[in-house]
């Protein structure tokens, strides 16, 4: 006590403070600590505390493989998944396909596909190969970071929205989805809670889980796709926003930005993907540091939502000249950022 050095397995190392007691309590210099057990320790800036991950915390991510991971700059073709994965060879399908990267959903999140192994399907097609022979796939999980999904996990809510919001939903939940996707609902994303259950961990009915990004990590995927990025822009966000005194763009930002370091503490190469929302970048470069790529979808084609690949609305629906033009420029400044940029249409007679 008082001293500045402590003792590790007969080994002396030296600390900025010392132990002190106070009223009754003994308080140790907890990096110096902690670092002597081989744990990593950071200070949350936006969270204001302190992040302690254990190194048998940590993921592993090298597998009994000779395949490289890919870096995202070597992808060149990649596939996009996110329903019907549980279906009878849905699964072989994409081992035998020569995808460099599959952004697919994570199935076993959604409350009645609870059973399936998600774990499994990632160990399985990160063992094969993508155009490259060389490299492995790289497997992303979708999840939605600016809407609540009543068929999620987290999820301990009346389901429905008639009139008025139900009153025993949280207060984060703004409104329901603009363009009519069912069981979809936009939040206030800088929201405690939501940031809880979507990074730090929450209590839930559902036992086995603790946050979205948790679960991505524990099943393995590389990295995380995110959508509805532009909930920073939503004008019913917006005006919620504005009510609270809130920036919602850099809000966003701060939101992955958290993501970001959460995820990395597990795994130093996590991927990040935003998908749409290329006006967070705006007079904003440090956007560019929370990410590793962008996605955007429906440059030239694009659908009418909820619908099914079976209605003739459901695909090859013209985007607008203007807006094409203005998705370019935007998507142009991620990529002179130095950012991956790929690109979702909604085609099929006019596919190549």
């Amino acid at each position: 006590m008082g001293s500045k050095f402590i003792t590790v397995n007969g080994a002396t190392i030296q600390t900025d403070t010392s132990a002190v007691i106070k009223d009754g309590r003994t308080f140790l210099p907890i990096r110096a600590v902690m670092e002597a057990f081989k744990c990593d320790v950071n200070w949350n800036a936006y969270n204001r505390s302190i992040d302690i991950v254990s190194s048998n915390y940590k993921t592993d991510t090298s597998k009994d493989t000779d395949l490289k991971t890919p870096d995202l700059n070597e992808i060149e073709s990649w596939g996009y998944q996110i329903q019907g994965l549980s279906e009878d060879g849905a699964v072989e399908k994409l081992v035998e396909s020569d995808y460099d990267m599959l952004v697919l959903e994570p199935t076993r999140t959604d409350k009645d596909e609870s059973e399936f192994d998600t774990k499994g399907m990632v160990d399985k097609l990160k063992a094969t190969s993508g155009s490259n022979d060389a490299n492995r796939k790289l497997i992303i999980a979708y999840i939605d970071i600016g809407q609540a999904e009543d068929w999620r996990w987290y999820w301990d809510w009346t389901l429905g929205w008639e009139d008025e919001k139900p009153s025993d939903w949280p207060d984060f939940i703004v409104t329901k989805d603009a363009d009519g996707w069912e069981g979809n609902y936009t939040v206030k994303f800088w929201d405690e809670a939501w940031k809880n259950i979507t990074i730090y961990g929450v209590e839930s009915s559902e036992e086995d889980y603790n946050s979205i990004i948790d679960e991505v990590i524990n099943d393995g995927f590389d990295g995380i796709y995110l959508d509805w990025v532009e909930a920073f822009e939503d004008a019913d966000v917006l005006e919620v926003a504005e009510e609270e005194g809130i920036d919602a763009q850099e809000e966003m930002i701060k939101f992955i930005g958290e993501m970001r370091t959460y995820a990395r503490k597990r795994n130093p190469d996590f991927v990040i993907i935003q998908q749409n929302g290329s006006y967070l970048c705006d007079e904003k470069d440090h956007a560019f540091d929370v990410v590793d790529g962008i996605a955007q979808e429906g440059v030239w084609y694009t659908n009418l939502a909820d619908k099914e690949w079976d209605d003739p609305l459901g695909y090859d629906q013209e985007t607008e000249e203007e807006y094409t033009g203005e998705y370019l420029i935007q998507l142009e400044k991620y990529q002179d950022a130095g950012i991956k940029v790929f690109n979702v249409e909604y085609t099929v007679n006019l596919c190549r």
